[in-house]
């Protein structure tokens, strides 16, 4: 939709009213189990198909935004997942190599994201922290 609408000049309309969809989302939003454990002691960002504004919100929702670090959505890059270039800013914003980052995600793009970045890459829904607890 996005794309086809940057086609026709409708683009700001559409990424607009997606926004504000996602940011109604986010307040409404359950919080995942995945973050009850959010390390404190490794750096964490966000890169995510949604807009930043969006996962800011959900993130200040959750009481999770002290624990995060970068947080890239899809209109803070210029190609977003499953182009790597959200995932390398957040990298290279906290200083770590691509190498030595795990990928958390819930998707192909995720996955294929990851793997161009140079990243590990696990599955949200099979995901053990304790493997990464440093």
């Amino acid at each position: 939709m996005l794309t086809l609408s940057s086609e026709t000049g409708h683009r700001d309309a559409v990424e607009a009213a997606i926004t504000d969809h996602e940011r109604t989302g986010a307040h409404e939003s359950d919080r995942l189990a995945l973050a009850e454990g959010l390390p404190h002691s490794v750096p964490v960002g966000v890169c995510s198909l949604n807009a930043e504004e969006a996962c800011r919100a959900a993130l200040d929702v959750h009481d999770l935004d002290s624990y995060v670090g970068p947080v890239v959505g899809r209109d803070t890059v210029e190609s977003p997942k499953p182009d790597p270039e959200g995932l390398l800013a957040i990298t290279d914003e906290i200083g770590v190599d691509p190498e030595a980052t795990v990928f958390v995600g819930d998707s192909e793009s995720d996955a294929t994201a990851a793997q161009r970045a140079g990243m590990t890459f696990e599955w949200a829904s099979e995901f053990d922290q304790a493997r990464y607890r440093a």
